[in-house]
This record gives C-alpha cells, structure tokens and sequence, in this order.
C-alpha cells in the first residue's frame, strides 16, 4: 500500500511539472511571438516530463542509459536520410533566433517549433529538479505569486491557461504546506496523502477560477504602486537635497566618485551609482552623446581647476565655437562639401533627475540652446551655467552638430588647420554660401564679407585668449612627461596627427576602476605614465591634455556623460549617473575645439564611421528619423587607435571564413565524388551481365566524347563505330565488337554472355587506361565527378 501512495505522489509530481512546464512554454511562446499551437506546445511540453519521469523510475537499468545512447546515431541517421547539414542548419537557427523581431515576414514554423521544443526541455528538467524538496516547492509559489503581481501591475496580458496551471499550482503548494505542518502538530510521519486526495479539488478550484468573468484589462493595483512610487522619489529627493546642503556636494558637476574635491591623486577605487541623472528626448534610440557638464583649464599637477576671465567678453563662447567650425567648412572647395559629409544636425532635449546644480549639460557644437521655463544662462564662459542651482524638472533643449570624427575629409581639414591663421577674411562664394546653409542651423548672413572681418576679429581675440590659457603646466611637472610626448609625435608633421598619436598611445595603458595612491609630492601625470600605469577616464583625460600641451597644442579637460540612449523610461531616454565620464579636447587653429577619446573602453562611443557616399547634406534640422546625411541608419562602429589592427584583423577572419569555406566545398567534393564511385561500383557489381554491359557502354561512350568521337544526334551507334574503326584496339577487341554486344541486346532482345561482358569491360578499361594517358589527372577527376553526378540524377 506504501508503494502505491509513492507511485501515486510520483505521478502527482509529474503532472505538476507537465503543467508548470507547460506554462513556462506558453509564456515565452507569448513572449517572442513563437505562434507555436498550444496543442503542440502541449505535446511539447508534456513528452519531455514524462520522459524524465520514466528515466528517472528506471535509472538503475542499463538499457535505460543504452536506449539513451542509440538516440545519437538514430538523430545521425534522420539528418543523413533528410540531407541536413547539422552545423548549416544549427547556425541559421542561431541567425534566426538573433534576428527574429516577431514579424511575419521572418517568421519560420520550422524554427519556432523547435525553440519552444528546446524551452520544453530546459523546463522539463528545471521544474524535475525544483519538484524534488519541499522548500523549493514553496519557493517556486513564492515567485510565481510575486510575478503574477507584477504582470497585473505592469499591464501585461497572459493567458488564463497559465493563470489556471499557477493558481492549481498554488494551491497544491498550499495543502502541502498545510499538511506538513499538521502532520509535525499530531506526530504522524504521512505527510504526503492528502495532497493526493486535494490535488484534483485543487484542479477544480483552478479551473472555476478562470473560467469566472473577467474584466479586459488586470487589476491597477494603482493606490500600491503610486504610494511606492511617491515614497521613493521623496527619499531621494530629501538625499539629493541633503548632499547638496550639508555635504561635500558642489555647486557644479563634478564626477562623483571620480575627483575628491577636485584632488586626483586620492587613489580610492571607483564606485558608481544608477541613479538616474538625466532624461533625453526628441531623440531616436541608440543615438550615441556626449554631454558637457564641467571644463578645467588650469591644471596643478593633482587637480584641475577653472578659471574666470579666460574667454571673449559680451560673447557666447559657445556662439563662437560653433561659427569658427563653420568658417572652417567655408574655406573647403565646393566639391569637397558636395561629396564628403562633415556633420550632422541634431537635437536633444534633456530633463534632470536625481541631480542639482548650476552646471548645463550640452553637446560640444552646441548652436542653439534654450530652456521651456525661461530660465536663464550664464553663457559668456566656455561651460554653459544656470545663475543658481537647478534640480529637478529643470528642462531645455539644444540644437547642434555631430562631427564626422573619422571622415577622410573631415581629418584632412584637421590636418591643414596649422597652416591657418586669422588675417583678412577670405571670401565665400554664393554657391558655397547655399552649401553651407543646408549644414548650418543659422542662416547664411555670417557669411557676408563684413560680417565675416567682424566675426574673424572675435575669433582673433578668442585664440589668443585659448592661447594665453590653455598652455598652461605646472613648474614642477616632470622633463620626462615632456619628453615622452615629444618621443611619441617625433613621426607626425602636424598637430592633428600628434594629437592622434598621443591618443592611441594611451589606449594601451589599463583601464581600472581602482587605481594607486600618488605618492606625496609626484605628479599625477607623471605617476600615472611611468609608474601606476592604470586608472579610469580622468586619468587618461588629464594625460591626454597635458601631453597635448607639452607639444604646444592648447587643450582642456571635460567632464559630463558619454552615453548611447538605448534605455526607455516611458517616453524618455535615461541617463545614469554611471555614464559620467572624463575626455579632453583640443583646439585646432581655426576649427575649434575637437574632441578626442583617450580611454579605449569609450572609443566606440565617440568614433564611428560614416558612409561618404550621399552627394549633399540635408537641410532639414530635425534628427527624429536618425537620418544622418552621408551616414547609414546604422553606422559601423570603429576604434580610430587600432583602426590597422582592426582592418588586419577583417582581413584575416575573412581570409580564415574563406579558406573554411574553399575547404568545406573540397572536402564535400571528395566526399560526394567517393559516395557516388562506391555506389557505382556496388551497383556495377551486383548487376547482371546486361546490365553491366549496358553501364559500361554508356560510359565508353562518354569517353570516346571526350577523345574527340562523339555520338551525334542524328548518328546511330552503328555510324559511329564506322567512325572509330580501329583508332582504339585492346587485345584485339575493337568498338564495332562493342557496338555489335551492345545492338544484339538493345534492338533483338538477346541478353548478354558472360564471355561478352568481359570484352566489353576489357575494351572499357582499356579506353579509360588511354584516356588516363592523354588528359590532365585534375581533368580525369573532374570529368568523372560530372558523369557520376549526371548519372545519379537520372
């Protein structure tokens, strides 16, 4: 009677895994848009538990791991007999599963069976194991009910097969529970017969359950999620306040865990936060950022600081960032700026979260920026401020530019910027000025000869300045430091070049989240070139800089966010404060400020290559459809410090991805060509004498084709042996013999002798032997693999 209670309690937990795994399969079918039929997900589901299940009755028995076994060769043997290439077939399932988006157009029955087959097995097992202990049992409930919370939550319909198989789930779970802790109270040792009895009343229960009405959308369980979610937004907000009033938090952005007050040389590791920081729309998804939010000039030797004078009074340095590039592309030829993309026109707006401060975060070619609730900017300086600090809510939005960083036009306008300098304003002409227009977001007026002296003048006075200001080194820095840029730009002849050398050089350092303690007195730089060898952005940032400087080129140290806006929050991109990072850029003689991105990790966020094969920029300033002009919907991401290594590397796996492939073709032609000789040469040996006389034939006839006597179609086998004569004599047996053998048993039906067949194959060997003779061995092979493959396909 014990035996049958556990068989039935076995039974009982075999029904609960079909069912679970069921669901699970019902789920994910949902999920991906597998459009699998739920009787076949059913039977999908169900055959695998119940396969598990009989393995595991008779796991003690060999034949059991035998039968096993035999399904290797058995699955060998449908794939051979179905002329399926496993691997083949394998990878276009991995394609399939990574490109399928849900769409009927790449929809495949085949391939979706399969997965939910797959998903069948991996829940059959999962939930065989999970049904083994109790407390695992109870936990599984746990998570089904929470996750049921959240779907109701979230708005997320499922069907009410799965709600039936958790709520019959549940319950079961429930008796047990119940069971066991009435079984401890009155000291019975049986703590599994009842659920055999309630199981079906549970079932029951699960059934009316689901079949009461309901209404369209689930429960809102609004009162729960508005409460959490306003008590999470107070917390926070009373923290940001709280650090920003009583603790060590600035009035600007700085990179929280990144700088200690300002100081680099703290030596602490890294620790980062996903807050969210900042919100971005009128943007389309993936569209990669960066975002200005601090610039240091002066440099200490550990610490970076700000000064206050060193821009153009009574003007938006920004303004003038932006119209010097503009200068820059007016000095281009008009087939240059026809044929080569140099930017594209964009537009962000950006929202604060979980910060306050006075800093405004912008994009570097900002030409336009303004705020939804009027507030005011302090714009004068080369960083963008608000008056006070702003939290928040605080909400504007900025037009601007992204560079083609790595276009071949782009560089080479870099490259011949050291020859520039601001003297007479140099003429544009109309047709250049409407080329321009549809780059710039501002109209054309800039470009009139007197506006352009004034502006040149700004420019001027705007250079000197940056001059002035962001060459500066400390006394104490190291010779070494110096000497080590001059080494690493020996080879480059202008400052372009340089800067890029300085920029893959860095690349090679490691980047760290934890980095040494500067010892007391040693440069930051210095240390972290020749002895630490390790850090995070700032530290490549600050080497890039003041190595830029040591080889006379002005450049400043920038702190914000680097981001791509793949992360939704309703219908905002999110930024985290996890994306804060450090960079340099550097001026370049009538160009501007250029960024450049010395920290390998983020290089394939600042760098990416464009197409160059659209004629004209775009004249419209809306980026909602990502349309970049000259750029492809999506761009091919390229690290410029290893582009070599990069194309190397292409090459070389295109190389290997080409000899795998001439290899599989030869190896499959071996193959094939050695099938089909043993499959001739069976079928050859079991015919009878006709039918061997009648496949040689044939074959001497290919040959004597090739050997320049081929049959005609107007011509009779008898018109073709008057042809060869006794060209071809072997042992004395001569084609017209052949051709006699071969007409007997054709036209009067006579079957062939024993003594015919062996002239016939010794006249066949014979040819062949003086076809071998004449021909190339790669020709004989060839020719042979064309008449087996024909004569397989008859």
């Amino acid at each position: 009677m014990l035996k049958d209670r556990e068989k039935l309690y076995q039974a009982y937990h075999t029904v609960l895994s079909m069912a679970l795994t069921w669901a699970f399969v019902l789920v994910l079918n949902q999920y991906f848009t597998l459009r699998v039929p739920m009787v076949l997900s059913a039977i999908f589901s169900f055959v695998p538990v119940v396969l598990i299940n009989i393995f595991n009755l008779n796991r003690k028995n060999i034949i059991s791991y035998i039968v096993i076994g035999c399904t290797i060769p058995i699955f060998a043997v449908i794939l051979w007999l179905t002329k399926t290439n496993p691997v083949r077939w394998l990878s276009d399932f991995i394609y399939w599963c990574t490109s399928y988006d849900g769409s009927k157009n790449l929809y495949k029955a085949y391939y979706a069976n399969f997965t939910i087959l797959l998903l069948a097995i991996v829940g059959a097992i999962l939930f065989y194991l999970l049904m083994k202990k109790e407390v695992t049992k109870i936990c599984l409930a746990v998570i089904i009910i929470s996750t049921l919370v959240v779907l109701s939550i979230d708005k997320i319909n499922v069907s009410k097969t799965v709600v039936g198989i958790c709520i019959f789930y549940i319950l079961t779970v429930l008796v047990e529970l119940y069971g066991i802790i009435y079984s401890k109270r009155v000291g019975r040792q049986d703590k599994k017969e009842g659920i055999l009895y309630l199981a079906p009343i549970c079932l029951v229960l699960a059934v009316i359950a689901i079949s009461l009405p309901s209404k369209p959308e689930p429960i809102r369980w609004t009162f729960v999620k508005n409460t959490y979610l306003s008590i999470k937004e107070m917390i926070e907000q009373w923290q940001l306040d709280w650090d920003y009033n009583f603790g060590d938090g600035s009035e600007f952005f700085s990179l929280s865990g990144f700088s200690d007050e300002g100081n680099l040389n703290n030596g602490k590791e890294l620790i980062t936060s996903d807050k969210v920081s900042l919100k971005a729309s009128a943007v389309a998804e993936g569209t990669k950022v960066y975002l200005i939010g601090a610039i240091s000039d002066k440099y200490t030797g550990a610490s970076w600081e700000k000064s206050t004078d060193n821009y153009v009074q009574g003007e938006k340095d920004y303004n003038l960032d932006y119209l010097e590039f503009f200068y820059a592309l007016s000095r281009q030829n008009e087939y240059t700026l026809e044929n080569y993309p140099f930017l594209h026109k964009s537009r962000i707006v950006l929202t604060y979260d979980n910060i306050k401060t006075k800093s405004v975060f912008y994009p570097l070619k900002t030409g336009r920026i303004s705020a939804n609730n009027n507030y005011q900017f302090e714009d004068e300086a080369p960083q963008i401020l608000f008056p006070q600090r702003n939290g928040k809510g605080t909400s504007y939005d900025t037009d601007y530019i992204e560079l083609n960083l790595e276009g071949k036009a782009f560089q080479k306008m870099l490259r011949e910027a050291d020859k520039f300098t601001y003297g007479k304003a140099p003429l544009v002409s109309s047709n250049k000025v409407k080329l321009l227009e549809g780059y710039t977001l501002t109209s054309g007026k800039c470009f009139d000869p007197v506006a352009m002296a004034n502006n040149y003048q700004k420019l001027k006075e705007r250079e000197e300045i940056i001059y002035d200001t962001y060459l500066q080194l400390p006394q104490e820095l190291p010779d070494r430091v110096k000497q080590l840029a001059l080494k690493i730009t020996a080879d480059c002849d202008n400052n372009y070049d340089k800067l890029k050398a300085l920029e893959a050089y860095l690349k090679n350092y490691t980047y760290s989240l934890k980095t040494d303690q500067v010892p007391e007195g040693q440069d930051f730089v210095d240390f972290f070139l020749f002895d630490g060898k390790k850090g995070y952005c700032t530290s490549f940032a600050t080497a890039m800089a003041v190595m830029g400087r040591c080889i006379g080129v002005p450049t400043r140290y920038v702190e914000g966010f680097s981001t791509q806006l793949n992360e939704r929050e309703k219908d905002k991109y999110i930024i985290r404060s996890n994306s804060a990072h450090a960079w340099t850029e550097a001026y370049i003689n009538g160009v501007g400020w250029i960024p450049f991105e010395a920290t390998a990790p983020y290089s394939g966020n600042r760098y990416t290559k464009w197409s160059e094969s659209v004629k004209k920029p775009s004249s419209t300033g809306d980026n909602t459809s990502n349309n970049h002009p000259g750029v492809t919907n999506q761009p091919e991401k390229v690290t410029p410090g290893n582009q070599k290594q990069n194309d190397g590397n292409e090459i070389l796996k295109i190389s290997i991805i080409f000899i795998a492939i001439v290899f599989s073709l030869l190896l499959t032609f071996v193959l094939y060509y050695n099938l089909m000789r043993l499959r001739y040469k069976s079928e050859l040996k079991k015919a009878d004498y006709s039918k061997k006389m009648y496949m040689q034939f044939l074959r001497i006839l290919r040959l004597l084709s090739k050997m320049g006597f081929p049959l005609d179609q107007q011509e009779t086998i008898q018109m073709l042996a008057d042809r060869v004569k006794k060209y071809y004599q072997f042992d004395s047996v001569v084609f017209q013999d052949i051709a006699n053998i071969y007409m007997r048993y054709r036209y009067a039906q006579i079957s062939v002798t024993e003594q015919e067949c062996k002239r016939v194959k010794q006249f066949h060997d014979g040819l062949y032997n003086q076809y071998k003779k004449e021909e190339k061995q790669y020709r004989i092979w060839f020719e042979e693999f064309t008449y087996l493959t024909k004569r397989n396909k008859r």
